[in-house]
């Protein structure tokens, strides 16, 4: 229900950008790309169940969105590639599942960051399309998981880092030549030994984008 308020006040927020907005949208080429900067912020959803894709859309046990924020930095080399960093913050709550187990209840949750950089190409120009840019991605992130106990172990599990490696796919939609919107959906295959619960992550994001013309 939070999540579904805050996603309805960014679009509220955006429709309201797009209307009042004097700048009228104008199409871009390559040049007018090059070298450009956008900068984003939003919320983000966490899967860290490593229950893979059969368990995927349940939200009440694999889901997290707990201060689910992130802000992100992307710089244009040109229409089609771009370089971008983002950082996340979440929590994986009580009663949610992370590496196959379920946290266990009582005041007990594990603090969420992660830092990712990615390449992405745009299909906007190959496609011909104005405001409407599907892309896809791929880069490399660590993610921070704090301490927690488990159902099935009552140990405390220690706070660690992961490395990833990261795919993804998502689009923005701009408003204006200034404002858009994104909608964002990585898989992040964690790096370890092979005797270490080093699980793989989902994390979805919707956000707000404002682009820095030249």
């Amino acid at each position: 229900m939070i999540m579904k308020k805050v996603a309805t006040t960014i679009l509220l927020s955006l429709l309201c950008i797009h209307f009042l907005s004097a700048q009228a949208w104008s199409d871009r080429t390559s040049s007018q790309y090059d070298k450009d900067w956008s900068i984003g912020f939003g919320i983000n959803g966490v899967n860290d169940s490593g229950t893979g894709v059969e368990d995927l859309f349940n939200v009440s046990d694999n889901w997290n969105f707990g201060i689910p924020f992130y802000v992100s930095a992307e710089n244009y080399i040109n229409n089609q590639f771009s370089v971008g960093a983002t950082l996340s913050f979440n929590y994986i709550r009580e009663g949610k599942v992370i590496d196959g187990e379920t946290i266990l209840k009582g005041g007990n949750e594990a603090g969420y960051a992660a830092l990712d950089i990615a390449v992405k190409y745009s299909f906007r120009d190959l496609l011909k399309l104005k405001s409407f840019e599907p892309y896809i991605s791929a880069g490399l992130g660590v993610t921070y998981i704090g301490d927690y106990q488990t159902e099935e172990n009552n140990q405390i599990t220690l706070a660690k880092s992961r490395m990833t490696i990261n795919s993804g796919l998502g689009c923005n939609y701009w408003f204006s030549s200034t404002w858009g919107i994104n909608l964002n959906l990585a898989g992040k295959f964690g790096l370890g030994s092979k005797d270490s619960t080093v699980s793989n992550q989902l994390q979805s994001n919707i956000g707000v984008l404002y682009h820095l013309n030249k």
